[in-house]
């Protein structure tokens, strides 16, 4: 804290660049506009340390964090998640529905919707169990 009103003091009463303030200071360029951007709007109570807590987080007891979602209908298996919230929409506009991949993830969470089988891909088959030395070449032929 201490730091941050002494960088502010030198920066007002203008013996330095904000360059060398800053060299001076240890900090960056874009730290020390915020210093000085929260000073001038809060005073020196703008310096001190913020939360860095969310402001707002889903509740943890909560199975969709906003609740639009479980107003979903289930949807028939072979359908998605933009078919059921296209269907709710169409039904109750003026509701707060959630975004497709909040739905989405709701209905796979629940096993409301199948998802695609995935091609299994073979892998690199390895090194050669065998040396090559040089180029065979069948010259019977």
């Amino acid at each position: 804290m201490d730091q941050k009103i002494r960088f502010i003091a030198d920066y007002q009463r203008h013996f330095f660049s904000l360059a060398e303030l800053c060299s001076r200071f240890g900090v960056s360029r874009k730290t020390a506009y915020k210093w000085i951007e929260r000073y001038e709007a809060d005073g020196p109570s703008g310096l001190e340390d913020r939360s860095r807590r969310p402001a707002c987080l889903p509740s943890p007891d909560s199975d969709d964090g906003g609740g639009g979602a479980a107003r979903l209908p289930a949807p028939a298996p072979q359908l998605g998640s933009q078919e059921a919230l296209t269907h709710s929409l169409r039904r109750q506009p003026d509701w707060n529905w959630p975004s497709r991949s909040t739905c989405s993830d709701l209905l796979l969470r629940h096993g409301l919707v199948n998802t695609k089988k995935r091609r299994t891909y073979p892998g690199h088959p390895g090194r050669p169990m065998t040396p090559m030395d040089a180029a065979q070449f069948d010259l019977d032929r």
